[in-house]
């Protein structure tokens, strides 16, 4: 502790700010101590051209060269400084510009009132905890109730020692009696609630900036003490000087010092530090209503006690008293309706509280049970925390404790754990290759996952690694393997296709010629039409397949899917066997859907197709239902769509023999198929569901063994946008 503190006073002294109020401070000191100057020039020296430099430095100080900060509070917070400084400042440039005027007779009552708006700011900030995440979400009622008490505390006051004194006795009032009590009531609640905000301090950082924000009151109230004493006992001759001036532009460097601090606080405390508050204490501390209380009683205290030592004039005795009572009722009356709103508040909060204290034992344990191996560590790369997975079976094989390349060295190779350690060494994420484990019991090694975890200030607070088994990603592996096969056959087909449909054009074309050629007598005649019937039948299934292919994609369009289906019915009915029955039951006639025809011919003839092959041996009944459906976004998300609205649903029923559930969960993947040993290769539905999602709808399938299955179809119903 002691060199963090030499290192803070040695940080103290080269920031420039600091520096440069500290040489204002040291010049005002050398004149004070050594009579270079006589009185009227050195009033001019220190009280003007000393304080209007050192105000500016303070009201900059929490600003120039330091991040924003973060917390809204904290914002408010240094603000409110600032503009009590600015405050300071105007006061300080009014007396520059007229160092003639006789402000005691003429102008002491504007001058409180410029004081009391330089206190006000300071009385706001301590509303504010930047301290305590809290104070970032206060109701705006309730900042409004503190905003109207602190503004009916100091306007009381104002009222009590200056407007009501000079406006009923001005004569026996050309005095700075009235203002010195004025400032020392405002110093002395600075200075005691600033006092309750160090005792209660969220961190031992903000203990130090409470501190020496603390230091500024504490000199105000010794000097407003020390000229309220030489006032009562000045023969108005001569004003005294001496050292105990020097007390006034203290506060400004501690002020200074404070604002620099805020990001990076210097000195620290020798000794150990202080621990935070705990929840309960934090509960028990002073807020906002003991504020308003506290600022109630201070009017009627202080009236006893300037009554008793006779300091203001009785005639006026019975107003201040009004004043004082007056501001008394108001506060106590602000105060209860903002312990109402607060202890509401408090209950909501023990609430939110407690639901999030169930989130997170959700997540703990979601961590914990992980199947993956997870480390936590410190920002040096100290493990904190495995979870199961990442903890072995003996304790000595507990990670927690030991460094990260410790941990590590041993299941990964030297090449990886140096990209690994030059990764958090530039704070940054990082994924390693498929490497062997140390004891080969996963087949392919891990897959490396290094994350960097960031305070709100975006300060690298943590580390998280996750080591995934590469044996877990064999779905993955799988489904990238037979997307990359499907595409090798999509091309495929799509070559074969359009070499077929050209052929088929020139066998059309040559047929066309030779029925110029013959007449309707000729014996081929006949002959010759079933072939170019033959041929334009072909053309057309080679340009379905083309375009299923997406070898030759077509514009979408509207269309009626209810004679889309019954296209597909009628050339199923050709070839339909006869131990097969079908029902058809078609509505939704003026639905329109928006595709190509081609692609969503093929994927029901292929759905129509699988049905009819499931009752090939025993025969049955092939139910097909067209009708118009309105989903609501719940059913919708559930069935797998983009959003509720109006949508056509084809629904194909079976009666074969069904599957199970592992058989029903995998018959939308590619190159998976029941009848492999019949020549199928597993892409009929797969490609269905394809084109079908590529239209904004998609395929659901339900069965169960011995009572057949169940497709449904869903696209959304085209109603004329887009």
């Amino acid at each position: 502790m002691a060199t963090d503190g030499l290192e803070g006073w040695k940080r103290a002294a080269e920031d420039p700010l600091v520096l440069a109020t500290l040489a204002i401070n040291g010049v005002v000191a050398l004149f004070y101590l050594v009579p270079i100057l006589d009185r009227p020039n050195l009033e001019q020296l220190v009280e003007f051209w000393a304080l209007v430099p050192i105000s500016l430095l303070a009201a900059l100080a929490p600003w120039i060269g330091l991040p924003r900060p973060a917390a809204r509070a904290e914002t408010v917070f240094w603000g409110l400084w600032s503009a009590s400084m600015g405050v300071h400042l105007v006061v300080r440039v009014v007396y520059l510009v007229n160092p003639e005027v006789d402000y005691l007779v003429s102008g002491a009552l504007a001058i409180d009132v410029l004081y009391v708006l330089f206190y006000l700011p300071l009385l706001f900030s301590l509303l504010f905890r930047p301290d305590r995440l809290q104070t970032e979400d206060v109701p705006r009622l309730v900042r409004v109730l503190e905003t109207l008490g602190i503004t009916a505390f100091a306007v009381g006051a104002l009222a009590y020692f200056s407007i009501t004194p000079r406006l009923l006795n001005r004569p026996e009032f050309e005095t700075w009696v009235p203002s010195f009590l004025l400032y020392w009531i405002f110093d002395a609640f600075l200075f005691f609630g600033l006092l309750h905000l160090r005792a209660s301090a969220g961190s031992e950082s903000w203990k130090i900036l409470y501190t020496w924000l603390l230091l500024a009151p504490a000199c105000w109230v010794v000097t407003d003490m020390v000229e309220l004493t030489f006032w009562l006992a000045w023969d108005h001759d001569t004003w005294p000087t001496g050292p105990q001036d020097i007390f006034w532009y203290f506060p400004w460097l501690a002020i200074t010092l404070a604002g620099r601090m805020r990001v990076s606080p210097f000195p620290r405390w020798f000794g150990a530090p202080r621990t935070p508050p705990e929840a309960g204490e934090l509960t028990r501390s002073l807020g906002p209503p003991g504020w308003l209380l506290a600022a109630a009683l201070v009017l009627p205290t202080v009236h006893l006690g300037v009554e008793v030592l006779g300091l203001l004039d009785p005639l006026t005795e019975r107003a201040r008293e009004a004043v004082a009572l007056a501001t008394l009722f108001a506060l106590v009356a602000l105060s209860s309706s903002h312990h109402r709103l607060t202890q509401q508040r408090a209950r909501d909060l023990l609430v939110r509280s407690r639901a999030l204290e169930r989130e997170r034992e959700v997540l703990a344990g979601a961590v914990e049970q992980a199947v993956d191996p997870l480390f936590l560590t410190d920002r040096s790369g100290g493990v904190i925390y495995a979870n199961r997975a990442a903890r072995g079976p003996e304790p000595a094989d507990d990670p927690v404790g030991r460094q990260l390349r410790e941990v590590m060295d041993g299941r990964v190779p030297p090449p990886v754990l140096r990209s690994l350690e030059r990764a958090m060494a530039q704070e940054e994420p990082w994924e390693g290759g498929t490497l062997p484990l140390s004891g080969g019991d996963e087949p392919g090694g891990v897959l490396l996952s290094l994350s960097p975890l960031r305070d709100r200030h975006g300060r690298l607070t943590h580390w998280m690694l996750v080591c995934r088994g590469l044996g877990s990603l064999r779905t993955l592996a799988r489904d990238l393997i037979a997307a990359r096969r499907v595409r090798e056959l999509q091309q495929k087909a799509t070559e074969t296709s359009r070499e077929l449909h050209r052929r088929l054009a020139e066998v059309h074309s040559l047929g066309e010629v030779l029925r110029r050629a013959l007449s309707p007598a000729s014996p081929h005649w006949d002959d010759l039409e079933h072939l170019l019937s033959a041929s334009k039948r072909m053309a057309d299934l080679t340009q379905g397949i083309l375009s299923l292919a997406g070898g030759d994609e077509e514009q979408p369009a509207p269309l009626r899917f209810d004679r889309l289906v019954r296209e597909c019915l009628a050339q199923l009915a050709v070839t339909l066997p006869e131990n097969i029955t079908l029902m058809e039951r078609l509505g939704g006639r003026e639905a329109l859907v928006l595709g190509v025809s081609e692609k969503l011919k093929a994927a029901v003839q292929n759905i129509l197709a699988n049905a009819v092959e499931a009752m090939a041996e025993g025969g049955g009944t092939l139910e097909v239902k067209l009708e118009e459906a309105e989903l609501d976004d719940t059913l919708s998300r559930r069935l797998g769509l983009s959003g509720g609205g109006s949508y056509v649903k084809l629904t194909v029923t079976d009666t074969g023999k069904g599957m199970d559930s592992a058989t029903l969960e995998r018959i939308f993947d590619p190159f998976f198929s029941t009848r492999r040993a019949l020549g199928g290769i597993g892409l009929g539905l797969f490609l269905s569901r394809t084109s079908v999602q590529e239209h904004g709808g998609n395929i659901r399938a339900s069965s169960r063994p011995g009572k057949g299955t169940s497709v449904e179809i869903y696209l959304p119903v085209w109603k004329g946008q887009g």
